[in-house]
């Protein structure tokens, strides 16, 4: 089973969005926003365990993108 997601971290926004690769014309949902580039790769990584821990296994099948 194909996980088909992957992650955007803004470089000028800090935003964190889990997006879906089938799914482009949507922005993705919201995960958080950090205060800058480090603490927005915190919040990605607290998120992504918690994840784990509620449904098990949580591949990112096409990674994080940093975007503009």
């Amino acid at each position: 089973m194909s996980a088909d997601n992957y992650i955007t971290i803004s470089k000028s926004t800090f935003e964190i969005r889990h997006c879906c690769a089938s799914c482009p014309e949507r922005k993705g949902t919201l995960i958080g926003k950090g205060k800058n580039l480090e603490d927005a790769i915190n919040v990605f990584e607290k998120w992504h365990k918690e994840e784990e821990r509620e449904y098990g296994y949580f591949p990112i099948e096409y990674g994080i993108m940093f975007i503009k």
